[in-house]
């Protein structure tokens, strides 16, 4: 069988300043060590990246998997035998990271929405790395066992569309695991383990609705599981399918199922969910399986030819197929295709600043960030002709529409304004004039007297968060929902953002809602029962009424209607005067 020989590749991307309307597709070239960067416009190379790594006698990596965030701005390669995960920037083609994993080789890869969680399936043992990449960082926050064997070598992972599932394919145990999801409290369960018939599953695919996960075959029995029930149906291919590729909001949505031993490509309608008596023959061992979703296009790495092979799905037609370097060995498993890109940001760069990147960027709904950077004293950006004061960082996010940004210098005395917040889901602080926002907690503002001289801090996410009564610190202390700031020193801020519960609150008695537990004990009546939900961040000194007796229960939801147990909710540490306490599934 062909794939067992095989070894693996990398990936990289295109100039800033160069304009492609259409999406991108990263192939990593295990024997070359690159990645050719394809428009699929043209389906011309126009870019080919070299990988990072270590000089002899170190191994040389092997670019096994690719996966493309949701914005387009970031692609990460699993590098085998390397053991890492290298992170590219899309604007500047260049490795921004290495990811350690260690003694684990990486299998599938998989980006979530929001751009803060990467998962790693570890190929030689069987769990599921999950690592924070929030703001381009990298660290390890949870490994799931994704199966009851010591080795189950899983390789590939997908995401449910809503982000609360992901579905890992245990090759050599023939099981696949559904893993539940809880990025705000980085809590991550297996929730089910579905054995497949020995059909030693590698490459997976999910419904656009994930109520359907499609999985390909070593063995020759793939297979679509219903979600819900786990109800299983068998689909009878060619063996040796590593890799599935799903089409993208097509009215009549097709599964493609390469296979690498048969060098033949499998068709599956997905709304019937049966397999086509047609096969159109593909030679030269097929690879990496990814659906062009501006017109489901399929793309086919082709291990032994360094092609790839492009089918055209409506005409059901093989085209031209797009020459790779000498030598390149193409892999590429998971989803090596990047996101439309509809927008475009303009970005310039004025006298003694520098916007990075800078040119036309193409961005999706998503967006970007863009940086600002002064040769010398401060720089004001302005967005589509508006100050918007001198932030290092501006992000732009839910776009409708293409934009401008630059940035030049401006005379004056600054000041740098500089805080941290608690948060416990999601939330952050933000200012006005920009600059103080999730991705940045320092920025420089005009000193006062001038114009801008006055920073208002607030609750960046107003309609999901809020500000913890009396949290605000430093230079900023208060208890109102904003801060006011006038820049004539260097200041520094704290607050303590929470999650807005079904009322005005996270802890609940009954008929009121309250922020703190001293509100509450104060204003329950005697023998009430205080639910404190999971977004309560933190305790502290509680008085109430003398010889009141109140019942303090833990672990409720946002919508206090389900109490977690046995996992309650620590508030810390907590001293209770004049009121008698009954503790219910509740960590002091």
């Amino acid at each position: 069988m062909k794939f067992k020989s095989l070894m693996t590749a990398g990936c990289l991307l295109a100039a800033a300043t160069t304009v492609y309307a259409q999406p991108f597709a990263y192939v990593a070239n295990s024997g070359t060590k690159n990645v050719s960067v394809i428009d699929t416009a043209t389906n011309n190379i126009t870019a080919t990246a070299p990988l990072t790594y270590d000089a002899s006698p170190a191994p040389q990596p092997y670019a096994y998997s690719v996966a493309v965030s949701p914005s387009g701005q970031k692609v990460f390669v699993g590098l085998q035998t390397a053991n890492e995960v290298q992170v590219i920037d899309a604007a500047t083609n260049t490795v921004v990271k290495r990811i350690s994993l260690g003694t684990d080789r990486p299998g599938g890869l998989a980006v979530n929405a929001a751009e803060t969680r990467l998962y790693v399936t570890s190929n030689m043992s069987n769990t599921l790395i999950v690592i924070d990449i929030t703001g381009g960082g990298a660290s390890e926050v949870a490994r799931v066992t994704v199966d009851d064997a010591s080795v189950s070598n899983p390789e590939g992972v997908v995401l449910n569309p809503a982000g609360t599932k992901a579905y890992v394919a245990n090759s050599t145990t023939s099981n696949i695991a559904e893993i539940t999801l809880d990025e705000a409290n980085n809590v991550y369960t297996r929730a089910s383990l579905t054995s497949v018939n020995g059909s030693q599953p590698y490459g997976l695919a999910i419904s656009s609705d994930g109520a359907k996960l499609y999985y390909s075959s070593l063995g020759g029995s793939a297979g679509v599981m219903d979600t819900s029930s786990k109800v299983l149906k068998t689909l009878t291919v060619g063996a040796g399918t590593v890799s599935l590729a799903h089409t993208h909001g097509a009215t009549s949505p097709m599964v493609y199922a390469p296979s690498n031993s048969l060098d033949k490509l499998y068709v599956i309608d997905a709304s019937t969910d049966t397999v086509s008596g047609t096969q159109y023959a593909v030679s030269s061992a097929p690879m990496g399986a990814a659906v062009n979703p501006a017109n489901n296009t399929l793309y086919l790495a082709m291990n032994l030819s360094d092609q790839v092979a492009v089918f055209d799905t409506t005409a059901k037609t093989f085209g031209t197929p797009i020459t790779l370097p000498a030598g390149a060995k193409p892999t590429s498993m998971g989803d090596f295709m990047g996101p439309e890109l509809p927008y475009t940001i303009t970005a310039t760069n004025g006298a003694n600043c520098t916007i990075s990147p800078a040119g036309n960027v193409l961005v999706n709904n998503l967006g970007r960030t863009f940086t600002s950077t002064a040769a010398s004293g401060a720089c004001e950006v302005k967005v589509d002709g508006v100050s918007a004061g001198q932030p290092s960082t501006y992000t732009f996010s839910n776009l409708t529409a293409g934009h401008t940004i630059d940035s030049s210098q401006i005379s004056g005395t600054f000041y740098t304004l500089s805080g941290d917040w608690i948060s416990s889901i999601g939330g952050w602080v933000k200012s006005s004039p920009a600059g103080i926002s999730q991705f940045s907690k320092s920025a420089k503002f005009i000193a006062a007297p001038a114009a801008g001289s006055t920073v208002v801090l607030s609750v960046g996410d107003s309609t999901n968060h809020q500000l913890q009564s009396g949290s605000w610190t430093g230079d900023c202390a208060g208890s109102g929902s904003t801060c006011t700031l006038v820049m004539n020193s260097d200041k520094t801020f704290g607050a303590t953002v929470i999650v807005k519960a079904t009322g005005t609150g996270p802890i609940f008695d009954g008929s009121s809602y309250y922020q703190t537990l001293a509100e509450a004990t104060t204003g329950a009546t005697a023998g009430a029962t205080i639910k404190i939900s999971t977004d309560y961040i933190t305790g502290g000194a509680t008085t109430g009424a003398a010889g009141k007796t109140v019942k303090l229960s833990g672990g409720w939801d946002a919508s206090f209607s389900t109490q977690t147990i046995p996992s309650p909710k620590s508030i810390g540490a907590l001293t209770i005067t004049n009121v008698a306490v009954i503790a219910d599934n509740l960590k002091i």
